[in-house]
């Protein structure tokens, strides 16, 4: 994890630091507890063990206690400082300790789409137990909880012997016993879902060897919409039903003492397809059929939901408003896959993403979406959208933009490279669309956006500045100096509208390319724990004698990207010394047209950029934590406290930051 700040600033209340108490030898303060961590709701006690001291004070955080000997309790998790202040006429010593408090992980869990049912494993972590805790094997759910799950029906019970948890779903009667999720888990139309479920059922028997009747006995497995109904016959719905197969026979009574073990348990997977998006509960029923008093137990040790890896369905499909053509808002409604490609035809624009907004050329322009898996054959669906020559009823959604694309020089015979910066005011917190690429371009062109950089406008703090570094690559034979091509840029504001541009791209050659010069940047990096990295190096280019030299504009692809030129006329020589400022770590390339002006004509140089990384983190530094030392050399000048402290295992910043050194002497 990567910190704030170059050099941690020390603060006044040091730990076992008095600041500018006078400092003594006399009162040695000490204490005893006989552990530093200590489970929520309890207490822990504190034992004296001070020498040649007549007063006590003890500090819990911000709470103060006058006493010999300290009883408190921990009644929320977390880390508390308790510090004992002793003292007599003469002199004041202090000790501290961190007490870690802890309690049970929290119940409700957040899910993620490929693993959506938290706490599907029913631990004995994921009990919460109850005032009237029943002894193992079994507690009745009346008292106890499972994290995440409730009784949707009935009063199930929990067993738990030996290691082995389960939910005791009954059966008796006719009647159903069940459990219900306590969150809904999200479906998303044409994923498929596999469900996994560990169980076992028993069959009673009124005496050892004289079975019941036959009982008709289902687990059924559904959906709900409402977790506090009982059975709503209208919106619950079976996704899928295991029978009662091989069974365990034995009493009630035996099986309240039964030692079940791991592989008793049998495990039934089955696949769920929703057929539109839905967020649903899931829930467990034991299902009797027939109306009588026996009961059929089922227990569940476990069951999970997740996503089938390399699920996919290619089956396109889009719609788009046909009373606004011009403004194309096409919208994928069928297929679900790990690519989604959109090919105007009309202008060779291709984009990613389920949802576009482009503004199409007058005519007839074919749409073609393509959704593509990892495993499966892509597929694709054309559509013809006709687009009137006036629409006044219907304006462009997207503003106009031309980019122009600069290279050291272009051979059609061979691909080509072509770099811009250029930059946008948009309305602030606006950033790049879910699940669409921010720009697109000609699929004859290969387009990059090497880096982009969010900075607020000065001129108007409810308005951002986004400035951009791409670089194109053309095919062979292709001339972007005579032809432009289209492209879009798509991002959306803070609360979801999109933001569009209609992109020109038009290429421009510099007037003399001397050729490519290649350098090397170091880690310059004076906080290498923080998001943010820099590097920086210089190169000496050797330019024609006799003339005059001055710099001009330069691009690059990262858009951090700084430098300056300082020109020697006495061997005709420019030393560029640069910096990047990226959130990338190295290893990577950046590609800069470094422009030079002899005599008042633009020459360039393609300058490679080879970033070096930064050296790692040394392995034996620690993370930052509490420091237990001891300041010294106390002054107070200007209402302003200083001290020297020495501490060990501190990492000190710097651009040399390789080495983790002790007794570094931080004032």
């Amino acid at each position: 994890m990567r910190m704030r700040s170059a050099l941690m600033t020390l603060r006044s209340t040091l730990i076992n630091s008095l600041g500018c108490e006078p400092a003594c030898t006399s009162v040695a303060a000490n204490f005893d507890v006989n552990s530093t961590s200590v489970f929520e709701g309890n207490a822990l006690t504190f034992l004296n063990q001070t020498t040649n001291a007549t007063e006590y004070v003890w500090q819990v955080n911000n709470e103060t206690f006058n006493e010999e000997n300290l009883t408190y309790q921990f009644n929320e998790r977390g880390f508390y400082t308790v510090c004992l202040k002793a003292s007599n006429n003469n002199c004041i010593n202090r000790k501290c300790v961190k007490i870690k408090v802890f309690g049970p992980e929290p119940c409700f869990l957040p899910a993620t789409e490929c693993n959506l049912l938290s706490n599907g494993n029913f631990l004995e972590s994921n009990f919460i137990y109850g005032n009237n805790f029943i002894a193992a094997p079994f507690r009745n759910l009346s008292f106890n909880k499972i994290c995440n799950w409730k009784n949707k029906v009935g009063d199930p019970d929990i067993y738990s012997k030996n290691g082995v948890v389960a939910a005791v779903i009954n059966g008796s009667g006719g009647n159903t016993e069940g459990l219900v999720s306590q969150n809904k888990i999200f479906f998303k139309k044409n994923r498929v879902y596999n469900i996994i479920v560990d169980y076992l059922v028993t069959h009673p028997i009124a005496n050892p060897g004289v079975p019941y009747p036959a009982i008709i006995s289902t687990l059924d497995i559904g959906l709900c919409p409402n977790s506090d109904s009982y059975l709503d016959p209208t919106s619950d719905t079976v996704i899928h039903r295991i029978p009662a197969g091989n069974l365990f026979q034995m009493t009630y009574e035996e099986l309240k003492v039964y030692n079940f073990l791991e592989s008793d348990f049998v495990q039934e997977s089955f696949n769920f397809l929703p057929t539109e998006d839905m967020s649903m509960h899931l829930f467990l029923i034991n299902k009797i059929a027939v109306d009588n008093y026996y009961e059929s137990n089922w227990l569940v040790k476990s069951i999970k939901v997740l996503c089938q890896e390399n699920s996919c369905t290619t089956n396109p499909d889009f719609t788009f408003d046909e009373l606004c053509p011009k403004v194309f808002r096409g919208s994928n409604i069928d297929g679900d896959g790990d690519q989604y490609t959109w090919n105007f035809l009309c202008n060779g624009v291709s984009m990613s993403g389920q949802n576009v907004i482009v503004d199409l050329p007058t005519g007839p322009c074919e749409v073609c979406l393509t959704i593509a898996c990892d495993q499966e054959t892509a597929a694709t669906n054309c559509k013809t959208v006709n687009t009137p020559a006036t629409s006044n009823e219907c304006p462009s959604a997207c503003q106009s933009l031309t980019v122009h694309l600069q290279t050291c020089e272009q051979d059609t015979s061979q691909n080509n490279s072509f770099i811009a910066n250029f930059s946008i005011t948009v309305p602030d917190g606006t950033g790049s669309c879910k699940d669409v690429g921010v720009i697109s371009g000609s699929q004859l062109m290969n387009i990059q956006l090497s880096s982009y950089r969010i900075n607020d406008d000065p001129n108007d703090v409810t308005k951002d500045i986004i400035k951009f570094g791409i670089k194109v690559v053309t095919p062979v034979g292709f001339d972007l100096l005579n032809q432009d091509v289209s492209g879009y840029l798509n991002l959306c504001d803070s609360i979801g509208n999109v933001i569009c541009y209609n992109l020109i791209f038009s290429g421009k050659a510099c007037e003399k390319c001397l050729g490519e010069v290649t350098a090397t940047a170091a880690c310059a990096d004076t906080n290498p724990l923080d998001d943010n990295y820099s590097y920086s190096g210089n190169v000496i280019i050797n330019l024609p004698p006799g003339f005059v030299f001055a710099e001009c504009s330069s691009e690059s692809t990262e858009v951090g990207y700084g430098q300056n030129v300082t020109f020697n006329p006495n061997n005709s020589t420019a030393t560029v010394n640069f910096t990047i400022n990226t959130t990338k770590k190295g290893d990577f390339d950046v590609s800069t047209l470094l422009c030079i002006k002899i005599d008042g004509v633009s020459h360039c140089f393609t300058l490679i950029i080879d970033i070096q990384p930064c050296p790692p983190i040394p392995d034996n530094c620690i993370d930052w934590g509490t420091k237990v030392t001891s300041a010294t050399n106390c002054n107070v000048s200007d209402r302003a406290v200083t001290y020297n402290v020495t501490m060990n295992d501190v990492w000190l910043f710097s651009s040399e930051y390789s080495v983790c050194g002790n007794d570094l002497l931080l004032h």
